[in-house]
């Protein structure tokens, strides 16, 4: 009974069907997962499914689908999605794609000035234009400055 428990607990955990990993068609999976933006292929996650199951996968096509769908999603508009979420950079899309790092350097560059400007106003309080904009007396005098990666983000507080 302890055997048989332990097997339906190990089996459960596996995401691929026997099925599934018999009639995959391996260069479509990894063009999907490519596609998907994965960082990495998941070959040997999906090799060590299917041979619980006793099936061998193409490797190959896989990597070779993941390869093909990297190309994909590793245009620039997705590197600056990326740099504007404040994520690590692609690994792989800036080796598939010489100009994948400049798109992600521009998102970048506009998520660190966005975060130094709430960094200041953490500290500082409100961003003001005029005195109208302060409450509790205050004067939008102070101009806070903060420099990142060569660029400058200057921003008015009340103080």
């Amino acid at each position: 009974m302890r055997y048989l428990l332990l097997l339906l607990l190990i089996s459960s955990c596996s995401s691929l069907s026997r099925q599934e990993c018999e009639d995959t068609n391996w260069y479509v999976k990894g063009l999907a997962d490519g596609q998907d933006g994965l960082r990495e292929p998941k070959t040997k996650e999906y090799r060590d499914e299917c041979y619980s199951h006793n099936v061998t996968i193409k490797s190959f096509d896989y990597l070779k689908g993941y390869e093909d769908g990297s190309k994909t999603f590793c245009n620039t508009e997705n590197a600056k999605v990326i740099g504007l979420r404040g994520y690590k950079p692609h690994k792989v899309c800036e080796e598939v794609n010489p100009q994948f790092s400049y798109g992600y350097e521009e998102g970048l560059r506009v998520f660190l000035k966005e975060k130094a400007k709430e960094d200041i106003f953490k500290r500082y309080g409100n961003e003001c234009i005029s005195n109208s904009k302060c409450t509790d007396g205050k004067s939008c005098l102070a101009t806070i400055k903060r420099t990142r990666f060569s660029d400058q983000v200057s921003v008015r507080v009340c103080r």
